[in-house]
């Protein structure tokens, strides 16, 4: 069963949503109008979005960490680089794995310091 979509609640989200067009290429797209807040709700290829709600008062839990709640993302690997590239421009805190793995990885906090974790594959899983 595919995950449909996942909300983050974001102090700034004209900041939040540039922030993952730029580094993802994500597009936004329509979204329902009996929504009372801010929001903007993003396209993710494979048919999943990214909701964004704008909550001013908003804070990260201090638990986002590798161990922690994290999103886990992945990209082919080849653009695992490409994608690093892109966060540094954004202005993303890169965070050192604290455990090594088979693959190539990276995390990073965004700009509601959510940590986010993107995952390198090779097509096999």
């Amino acid at each position: 069963m595919p995950i449909h979509h996942f909300t983050l609640a974001t102090r700034d989200l004209e900041t939040s949503s540039r922030f993952y067009q730029a580094v993802f290429d994500w597009k936004i797209v329509e979204r329902p109008g009996n929504i009372p807040i801010g929001g903007v709700w993003l396209s993710i290829p494979g048919g999943q979005q990214l909701h964004l709600t704008e909550v001013p008062d908003f804070h990260a839990s201090r638990f986002e960490d590798e161990f922690g709640r994290h999103v886990a993302l992945s990209v082919p690997d080849a653009e695992l680089d490409q994608v690093r590239a892109k966060l540094i421009e954004q202005g993303a805190d890169i965070i050192p794995p604290k455990r090594g793995t088979s693959h190539r990885r990276l995390f990073f906090r965004d700009p509601d310091r959510y940590v986010i974790e993107v995952i390198g594959t090779t097509g096999d899983g």
